[in-house]
């Protein structure tokens, strides 16, 4: 008997204590995230983060209900926003705040510098999160699947009247009881578009809290887009910064091509050429003249010397033709 509860304590404590030394490695994990998405924030002139229980709280229970499903998912248990749980775990109090999310799944032995390098700063809308200007304090959620994989959810939120503190004047949500369908945070105000100009260009002045990525969905631009008009290079590993006051072009100015206005001039009358007819194709109604025959001239002194070699043969005939005509006028008297 003595043996079997000896050997029930040993392990007990064994359970104790490799329970203490991954519960002790995911907090000591947690805490150098935080330390070093701050290098990486001041680095790009971001702002530090400051830690928040009600977002720890939150991002906690992301993480082991991502852990009990194996598999990354934005939605909670009951299919709550980010934003739902944020509230529910009483961030904010009854204050509107700017909030998002990001998480990876890991192995339980991979080292931070990969998760940060190689799995968020390589995806843009991680980059997105952890740099977000509009946020100041983040909750780091951690909880290992019994795969050997680890899930780590990050909620990064700001209140939007820029200060850090609250109070919280309702119970926060017991995760045990069915969920509420009505959050009593009111939803921060939506990002005031510009109108477009007489010559089609559409600016927008950057306000305080504004980001590129909520700039570029509120005018239903891509960031490709918006970075291309506005010359700005977007990087996987360096977020955008844009600073209060700063012009962005939504449309460009389109440029108007002045068109020629044509000239009236007058076209000269066509010479209409005088209709040639052939012989034997007129058509009915229609009488034909033929033009006129020119014909050579007679040639007179060829003609000339042709009389004066007859000359003497016809003098002889007609001396001929006198002498029997004398001969019978002379019988009659």
């Amino acid at each position: 008997m003595r043996k079997y509860t000896l050997f029930i304590l040993i392990c007990l404590s064994a359970f104790t204590a490799f329970t203490a030394v991954f519960a002790d490695d995911a907090e000591d994990f947690r805490e150098v995230i935080f330390e070093e998405l701050n290098v990486l924030r001041k680095k790009y002139g971001c702002g530090e983060l400051a830690f928040d229980k009600a977002l720890n709280s939150a991002a906690q229970h992301q993480a082991e209900y991502l852990a009990e499903i194996g598999d990354l998912d934005s939605h909670g248990p009951s299919g709550e926003s980010v934003r739902d749980r944020a509230a529910d775990a009483g961030y904010g109090g009854d204050k509107s705040f700017t909030i998002c999310e990001t998480n990876a799944m890991v192995w339980v032995d991979t080292d931070i510098e990969y998760l940060i390098e190689e799995v968020w700063r390589k995806s843009q809308p991680s980059v997105r999160v952890i740099f977000d200007q509009a946020v100041r304090q983040i909750g780091i959620g951690i909880a290992d699947a019994p795969d050997k994989h680890r899930f780590i959810v990050l909620n990064l939120a700001g209140l939007d009247d820029g200060t850090d503190d609250y109070s919280v004047t309702r119970p926060t949500y017991d995760y045990r009881t069915p969920k509420p369908t009505v959050s009593a945070t009111p939803s921060p105000e939506p990002l005031i578009t510009s109108t477009m100009n007489p010559d089609g260009g559409v600016y927008h002045i950057v306000k305080e809290g504004e980001t590129f990525s909520e700039i570029a969905l509120a005018y239903g631009l891509d960031w490709y887009t918006l970075s291309v008009r506005n010359n700005i290079k977007l990087s996987d590993t360096t977020p955008v910064v844009i600073m209060e006051g700063q012009k962005l072009v939504i449309e460009p100015t389109y440029t108007l091509t002045p068109t020629s206005t044509p000239t009236k001039t007058p076209v000269p009358p066509t010479r209409t050429p005088r209709p040639t007819f052939t012989a034997g194709a007129a058509g009915p109604g229609i009488s034909i003249t033929p033009d006129p025959i020119d014909l050579p001239a007679p040639d007179l002194s060829r003609l000339l010397n042709k009389t004066l070699a007859w000359k003497r043969t016809a003098g002889w005939i007609l001396v001929g033709l006198c002498i029997p005509g004398l001969i019978l006028s002379l019988r009659k008297k």
